[in-house]
């Protein structure tokens, strides 16, 4: 078992260093701790250089959509989109949670963002998919008028 107490540790003697916090959230992550994952992301983003945020917020909207907080965790994925367009695991995150939000054609045109900027990532045609199995059938085109 891991001692947490280094992390904590780690983080008290050097709070501006965003790699002490990014490793203490995925020590929390990998517990499935994702309530303490997510207050710790919002400690360091308060101390951490904005530029330097990114991972930090991307470890966020992952560990709110794992809880189910689509509202959150679309909104901490744009956050990380606002610093860094097209970032794949941001634009997974905001796939995801636009997802659970029943926002099905936005999702999959993140997914398809997603596979325009990385065409070999197996999550993002996973999730696609799944996203398409359920999103209701097009209408015929004469019935759009």
């Amino acid at each position: 078992m891991v001692d947490i107490s280094s992390y904590q540790r780690a983080v008290q003697l050097d709070p501006c260093l965003t790699a002490h916090w990014i490793n203490y959230e995925r020590l929390l992550a990998r517990q499935r701790r994702w309530p303490d994952a997510v207050a710790v992301a919002d400690r360091a983003l308060a101390v951490v250089p904005r530029a330097e945020s990114v991972e930090l917020l991307l470890a966020k909207a992952n560990a709110e959509n794992e809880q189910e907080q689509a509202e959150a965790g679309l909104s901490t994925a744009d956050a990380a989109l606002a610093l860094e367009p097209d970032h794949p695991r941001a634009l997974y995150l905001r796939g995801w949670a636009l997802g659970m939000l029943g926002r099905l054609a936005d999702a999959q045109a993140a997914m398809l963002r997603l596979l325009e900027i990385d065409p070999t990532s197996a999550a993002a045609r996973s999730a696609l998919e799944k996203i398409e199995a359920v999103m209701p059938p097009p209408k015929p085109w004469w019935k759009l008028w």
